[in-house]
């Protein structure tokens, strides 16, 4: 069932941000914050895919791995590690 933008905002985006005062941070801006963080810790691929809704790793590698060579970010796989996303 797809949501309403704005039964989400109200619903769902607004008790969470709210609180933390981050009213001023769009969805999209956490959601790609979240997926560069996720693959700048190692987060496999496969699993950021599904997390993330996407059909397969072209969206990732096409937006935010590219982010991240273009800013020359490595990904810390031993932070995937840590977190146990990774064996």
């Amino acid at each position: 069932k797809t949501m309403i933008y704005q039964n989400f905002r109200i619903h769902k985006y607004l008790p969470v941000v709210k609180p933390l005062g981050l009213l001023h941070i769009k969805p999209h801006k956490l959601r790609y914050f979240f997926a560069s963080v996720c693959v700048n810790n190692g987060v496999p691929f496969p699993i950021l895919v599904e997390w993330m809704g996407h059909a397969d790793e072209k969206m990732i590698l096409t937006i935010y791995a590219k982010k991240m060579a273009e800013n020359n970010v490595k990904p810390n796989i031993s932070g995937a590690m840590k977190l146990g996303m990774v064996a």
